[in-house]
């Protein structure tokens, strides 16, 4: 899975869609998305979520998404550390 972290303006958001989906594409994967950093209020230059103009699959991942993701992640890590571990002791 590819999760894309939008941010910024339309240009920016344009950009990072397709270099996601891109990657998704390749390898054969599903891309979501997370408009998380748009709840966060910038009193500079407010930004909103601006691909929905577009027709685009809008497939959103929230923040329970991802931190199940990154618990999961978490733990895959560390099984793949011990196994190198184990091989680098052992060779």
């Amino acid at each position: 899975m590819v999760i894309i972290k939008l941010m910024g303006g339309l240009g920016n958001q344009m950009f990072q869609y397709a270099m996601g989906r891109q990657v998704a594409k390749q390898n054969n994967i599903e891309l979501k998305l997370d408009t998380s950093s748009f709840k966060i209020i910038n009193n500079n230059t407010p930004r909103h979520y601006s691909l929905n103009v577009f027709n685009i699959k809008e497939n959103f991942i929230n923040q329970y998404g991802i931190k199940k993701i990154a618990k999961h992640s978490n733990l895959i890590n560390k099984i793949i550390s011990k196994i190198y571990y184990l091989r680098q002791k052992f060779s």
